[in-house]
């Protein structure tokens, strides 16, 4: 319990916060440790990485509303290893401060509670949340940054980058068309071409004219004729089809699971193969389903190319559809032992899915109006 001052500060930030457009969810975080990410949520992507670069001082403004916000003791910055220079400026710019600097290994993906438990060792209850820890991102913070001082939360940074002639990090306005930002990236190379608002893996296929929100950072052009769009095009009827005469339960998507190596009682190939039969009884497999995070790993492992996580969408949408609320069950007892050692690398999730040609980190473009 703070004081009674604090809380009435920390009431004022919030009603700001909320006033600015900030998420209800960010806005009302209380936690003990504060973890703010500079790790991107998909290897093509870099927008915190650049937002730290050029905004290091209202990212510290950003750490210290959120730890008023939070009631946070414990900060922590998370970086990624490479680049080098990245990690050299990071410890520079919060030298003297309360903020931990952790440089993270390069792995896919690093949601939150992977983060969480890498950097305090907690493990995540039965809905998958970790308890007393709260994670964020770097434009989050920014957006805190802007809500302290009254202002509206009006401009996303997002990274524009794949088939596209010229990627760059636009900081541009919320509702910004796709078709805008494809332009403002030089245009798309390929005649016909597909979109991912978010990233081409854990994002969501977008039109011309459908616009950026308050929670989008990526957006990633591809080629219609590239594995991933068309994979991610393909009727969910289809995929149960695939699923029902492919998979041979070989495992290797609960191997590599990251909610499973953290000790959730998910396994991915007994689900595609409830799902694929369509058994209608709540087996734990098809309920431990709905803690999918739609990471995309058991895809990228797949010896055959099946997406059980579409499986998992499908089961999710039905299961609401009827009214039934999530069954998540008992709460991880340990994280896998081979944890370490299953999880896939960035490099290597970038050269399965034949996304090298745009690995390239593309530069920053500040918008000249915003200084």
């Amino acid at each position: 319990m703070g004081r009674p001052a604090d809380i009435e500060v920390r009431a004022a930030l919030r009603r700001r916060a909320l006033a600015a457009g900030l998420d209800p969810g960010v806005a009302n975080l209380e936690a003990d440790t504060l973890i703010a990410s500079a790790l991107d949520p998909e290897p093509l992507v870099v927008t915190s990485r650049r937002l730290l670069a050029a905004r290091p001082a209202a990212v510290r403004r950003g750490f210290g509303a959120a730890a008023l916000l939070t009631g946070a003791g414990r900060l922590v910055l998370a970086v990624p290893m490479a680049p080098e220079p990245d990690c050299a400026a990071a410890r520079r710019d919060f030298a003297g401060t309360p903020v931990e600097v952790a440089v993270m290994p390069d792995r896919y993906p690093t949601d939150a509670a992977d983060l969480a438990f890498d950097l305090t060792g907690r493990l995540p209850d039965a809905s998958g949340r970790t308890p007393g820890v709260a994670v964020v991102d770097l434009q989050t913070l920014l957006h805190l940054d802007e809500a302290s001082r009254g202002e509206p939360i009006t401009h996303r940074a997002v990274t524009v980058t794949g088939a596209v002639r010229r990627p760059r990090v636009l900081e541009t306005a919320v509702g910004t068309s796709v078709g805008d930002l494809v332009a403002a990236a030089g245009g798309a190379e390929p005649a016909a071409w597909l979109a991912f608002l978010g990233g081409p893996l854990t994002g969501r296929p977008a039109a011309v004219d459908d616009v950026l929100t308050p929670a989008d950072d990526a957006l990633c052009v591809l080629a219609l004729d590239h594995p991933l769009a068309r994979a991610r095009q393909r009727p969910l009827v289809d995929e149960v089809r695939r699923a029902r005469g492919a998979c041979e339960a070989c495992g290797a998507c609960t191997a590599h699971c990251p909610r499973a190596l953290l000790g959730h009682g998910l396994a991915p190939h007994e689900a595609v193969r409830a799902v694929a039969y369509l058994q209608e009884e709540r087996t734990a497999g098809v309920a431990a389903a709905t803690l999918c995070a739609g990471c995309g790993v058991c895809e990228i492992v797949c010896p055959i190319g099946l997406s059980p996580r579409r499986l998992f969408a499908g089961i999710a949408a039905a299961l609401a559809a009827r009214g039934v609320p999530p069954e998540p069950g008992s709460p991880p007892r340990a994280a896998h032992p081979e944890r370490a050692m299953r999880r896939l690398t960035r490099v290597g999730v970038l050269r399965r899915l034949a996304l090298e040609p745009y690995a390239a980190p593309p530069p920053w473009e500040p918008d000249p109006h915003r200084g």
